[in-house]
């Protein structure tokens, strides 16, 4: 038996529509969804200093999406943009609005970013992240940071005590 399909291969054209369609349950567009992109562009855009000198530089989620995307999966910087032309759930996280089948950039600036940022940058924004996240898992909860751990909550709890029978 031989099976035909009903409605032909879809055109590249209609392939090309929005990325806002794709489905939430993909690890991509999840990622793109909650990382809070806003910080990283800061430190994106303070390290590479192109408000002074050279062309302007790509879209800070851009580059650092595709940073992501690399190293998450361990690719070399040209297969890195090649993954990414192919993969509509990637071009997502990279902030593109609809498919394209062109590199979102060259693979020689990832030398570029190496050289401007550095590991204690990543570190640095990293914990910045973590701490930003507690802080607004604790508003959400309203729970407060506990003032000191082991021994020193004991010594605490013993002036208290203390102060509380002289007075």
């Amino acid at each position: 038996m031989k099976i035909v399909s009903l409605n032909g291969q879809m055109t590249f054209e209609e392939m090309k529509g929005s990325l806002e369609r794709l489905p939430k349950t993909n690890r991509w567009v999840q990622m793109g969804d909650t990382l809070p992109w806003t910080e990283y562009e800061k430190v994106y855009n303070k390290r590479l200093k192109n408000d002074s000198v050279g062309a302007t530089n790509r879209p800070g989620r851009m580059v650092i999406a595709a940073l992501i995307i690399k190293h998450k999966l361990n690719l070399s910087d040209e297969e890195t943009i090649l993954t990414i032309q192919e993969n509509p759930y990637m071009q997502y996280m990279c902030g593109l609005t609809e498919y394209s089948d062109q590199p979102i950039f060259d693979p020689s600036l990832f030398t570029t970013i190496r050289k401007r940022i550095t590991i204690q940058d990543i570190n640095a924004l990293t914990l910045e992240l973590a701490r930003k996240a507690r802080q607004r898992k604790r508003k959400k909860t309203g729970t407060r940071r506990r003032t000191g751990t082991g021994m020193a909550r004991a010594w605490t709890t013993l002036r208290r005590r203390r102060l509380n029978r002289l007075m």
